[in-house]
């Protein structure tokens, strides 16, 4: 803990295929929400590219139920291109640090 830098941390993940082991990716996103101090350390954002609803529906339970899985905190956003052709690239990035 106190290692994030200052105005926290945002990573953006493109994807378009569902990860072989996607236990293995809750897992981590897990560990990561709890070895902050508060949401604003650390943001996740996860592009989906395509549109495999197999994959819209494991990043939507990422997005909307990672404190169920046990996180400390709810840092993952997920949003698809098709969203993003509606907004500016501004948009976007105001909405991953907001969120």
């Amino acid at each position: 803990m106190g290692l994030s830098k200052p105005n926290g941390e945002t990573i953006f993940v493109l994807t378009g295929s569902v990860p072989e082991d996607m236990a293995e990716v809750k897992k981590t996103i897990i560990a990561a929400a709890n070895q902050i101090a508060s949401d604003e350390e650390l943001a996740i954002e996860i592009v989906q590219i395509g549109e495999n609803p197999r994959l819209r529906d494991l990043l939507l339970s990422l997005d909307n139920d990672l404190q169920k899985m046990g996180a400390a905190f709810d840092i993952c956003d997920t949003v698809t291109l098709e969203q993003i052709d509606r907004q500016t690239l501004s948009e976007i990035l105001i909405a991953a640090i907001v969120d």
